[in-house]
């Protein structure tokens, strides 16, 4: 992979004494921590530059006084501008990340500390940038089909509604963050990830297996971390595409990055009008699935010269939606429509000292959401509908991060969130008051054992209260064992408490002719191990992970004499297997990469005892072939799940049958002075496979896409 999946960070320690005139420090791989030889190291006023020993370490003459910026650049690592003041009495140490990225060293934060997946005994993936750029997906959903043991489900087209399963938990048992912040809705606790376009994204983590020691409520399964970007230098680049697909779709894409300043724009349209057959093989056509989607977002990022231990950043972003809701084919809403806007507004300040171990985050943000559903035509209801929901969310989050050692380090802070939840036709308000206090602690143990390399433990704990519910404490312990001297063998295994609390509707739903709340509800409540093994052999990269998953206290609702309400009556376990290669056939010109999970997925409650639960796959598998050639890309995919239950008591006749569907991508680059232009083409489904992935919900058949991009970059002068 190129230069897709970055961040940076600098890890600052201090050691010794700097006599006054002359600037001394060491240059390590953030990756793993070993010494850079021949980083380059200048200044951009007075030019006086050298670069660095066998050792990593590197001397500069420097001026009494003033202020300069250090340049620190090497081949395959993120080039580092490091503003100085003289004069100086410490020692720099500055941790460089590699962005010619394989695998094992992209840099995640799957335990809120920055580390690469080699050093992170967490299962997980990371779609990155270039992985982004080079596919057709208009949304998260779309980046999602194929991650192991997570499955899409599509109420068809574009602009249908799309949520997810992550090992086997429900969409309101998946945490999913932007940037940090938690954006499942507090009223059904689910997140439209329709509703989320990838202009604007540089890399999405996926993290399987429970996460409320780090994360708090809703993660029983598993957090999705979708991370934007940024701005990150002076040059200026000014990015639009266009793109038409089947089914009446097309995209308008722009952005313009400078001096730390990203905004942006996209327009979506799509008539969502695709064949789709029935159960007897007749053809219709599916009506009333259009959308229209305009989505602003800027990001500032500043980091003044004047104060050098600090960042700042401001994010807001706007999505207007306005879409067709037919509904299923059974009963099919002709007139439905669905109206969202959604909005939010982050302000984080990070204090990161040169010469300290300890850094601090603080992130404030506010997050609106208005769904208005109407449906008022008589010809699809007896009684008229028009209702609008407003969820907002305020929340404030100080993260510390205290580095004593390359051997220890603490990650700990704590968290105050207010949900709100407005029922506008009656006038009723709710909310939740949400405060929670963490602790991770990351430990290495090197050894000179040519058997075992090292040992990293990550217990962690989380104090979680709220104004519902009683407080409880979640904790979580990590195990990663590197083996042989060149760590090319890893043991992993995690085990820990979850817990998720109902959601507003769950509680609150106003009494009417079908259904009610529950206030009486307790949290959803599970336990979760792991375990498995990491291979890395040159190019070839193999993981196989085993999980068990244990819930109890699970929210159902149920028919009581017409009436439906919810109970904490049902109790679940879900265990499987996850494996996973990525092997590079011709270096840099070929690439395979592979992924097959079994998923038992078991309902214990009294009812249905030991029947499977509904929607989940015991198979799935994914694999991906692509090819490169100069300028030119091609991938094709091939995605598989079997058969899926879609009721409770697992009738037969009901079940959707396993599919199988084929992907097609062509990219191509034409790099010109000061431009750069891609031509993508895609075929999704490339049979043409008439499946469902919900029933009565049916999906396209064959569809194309084509687009154009255009980038200009007009790099700063000193800029590389």
């Amino acid at each position: 992979m190129t230069a897709s999946k970055r961040i940076i960070i600098i890890v600052l320690i201090c050691f010794g004494f700097l006599q006054a005139g002359s600037l001394t420090g060491r240059i390590t791989d953030a990756s793993n921590g070993l010494a850079l030889k021949g980083v380059n190291i200048y200044f951009s006023l007075n030019k006086n530059g050298t670069v660095s020993d066998s050792d990593g370490y590197f001397k500069l003459d420097v001026p009494e006084s003033g202020i300069d910026t250090l340049n620190i650049r090497m081949i395959g690592f993120k080039n580092v501008l490091l503003p100085v003041d003289f004069p100086l009495r410490k020692q720099i140490n500055v941790e460089l990340i590699p962005v010619v990225l394989k695998g094992e060293n992209v840099l995640v934060t799957a335990t809120r500390m920055m580390s690469s997946i080699k050093e992170s005994n967490i299962s997980m993936d990371v779609i990155g940038a270039q992985e982004i750029e080079s596919s057709s997906a208009q949304n998260i959903a779309e980046l999602l089909q194929g991650i192991k043991s997570l499955q899409i489900k599509d109420y068809g087209g574009v602009g249908g509604m799309k949520t997810l399963s992550l090992r086997g938990a429900t969409a309101g048992q998946t945490l999913i963050l932007l940037d940090g912040q938690r954006i499942n809705n507090p009223q059904n606790g689910e997140v439209d990830l329709s509703l989320i376009p990838l202009e604007h994204i540089e890399r999405v983590e996926i993290i399987r297996g429970g996460s409320s020691a780090l994360y708090g409520s809703d993660a029983l399964g598993g957090v999705i971390h979708i991370i934007t970007k940024r701005s990150e230098s002076n040059d200026l680049e000014i990015g639009i595409a266009n793109m038409l697909g089947s089914f009446g779709t097309y995209a308008f894409k722009g952005s313009i990055k400078y001096g730390g300043i990203l905004a942006g724009y996209q327009f979506l349209r799509s008539d969502g009008d695709f064949k789709y057959y029935d159960k007897w093989g007749n053809i219709y056509i599916r009506d009333n699935n259009d959308i229209e989607q305009h989505h602003l977002y800027t990001r500032i990022d500043l980091s003044p010269k004047n104060a050098l231990c600090w960042r700042f950043g401001l994010k807001y972003n706007i999505l207007i939606n306005d879409k067709g809701a037919p509904g299923s084919i059974q009963p099919y809403y002709h007139f439905a429509r669905m109206e969202d806007n959604r909005q939010d507004l982050s302000f984080t300040v990070r204090y990161e000292p040169l010469y300290g171990m300890h850094k601090i985050k603080s992130q404030s943000y506010v997050l609106t959401t208005s769904n208005h559903y109407i449906n008022e035509d008589p010809r699809d209801v007896l009684s008229p509908i028009n209702e609008t929901y407003l969820t907002n969310t305020y929340g404030e989050e100080i993260q510390l991060t205290s580095i004593f050692s390359k051997e220890f380090k603490l990650n700990y802070g704590v968290n105050l969130r207010l949900d709100e939840f407005v029922h506008k036709r009656l006038s009723l308000r709710y909310t939740r008051l949400t405060y929670d206090v963490y602790l991770v602690d990351e430990t290495n143990v090197r050894f000179s054992s040519d058997i075992i390399s090292s040992l990293k433990f990550t217990p962690s704990i989380r104090y979680n209260g709220n104004t519902d519910f009683t407080d409880r404490v979640t904790p979580k312990f990590g195990l990663l064992i590197h083996f042989g001297s060149k760590e090319q063998f890893d043991l992993i295994a995690n085990t820990g408490m979850n817990f998720r609390s109902p959601t507003f509707n769950d509680l609150y739903w106003p009494e009417d002719s079908f259904s009610e709340g529950n206030p009486d509800l307790l949290p959803e409540s599970s336990w979760d191990w792991d375990s498995g093994i990491r291979i890395r052999l040159n190019n070839f990269i193999f993981e196989s992970i085993l999980y068990d998953h244990h819930l109890t206290n699970l929210i159902i609702w149920q028919d009581h004499g017409g009436i439906w309400w919810p109970e904490n009556i049902s109790k679940a376990r879900v265990n499987g297997l996850e494996n996973s290669i990525s092997y590079s056939i011709i270096k840099d010109h070929l690439d395979l990469k592979a992924q097959y999970t079994f998923m038992n997925a078991k309902d214990l409650s009294e009812l249905y005892f030991q029947k499977f639960l509904v929607y989940r796959p015991m198979h799935s598998a994914k694999i991906t072939i692509e090819g490169h050639i100069s300028q030119f890309n091609i991938r094709m995919s091939n995605r598989y799940e079997s058969k899926r239950y879609t009721s409770a008591s697992n009738a037969e006749i009901s079940a959707l049958p396993a599919y199988l569907i084929t992907d097609i991508g062509f990219l191509y680059n034409i790099p010109l002075k000061d431009f750069k232009i891609d031509l993508k083409a895609d075929i999704k489904n490339l049979f043409d496979i008439s499946y469902n992935t919900l029933k009565n919900f049916p999906m396209p058949g064959r569809e194309y896409r084509v687009s154009v991009g255009i980038t200009y970059n007009k790099k700063k002068k000193g800029n590389k």
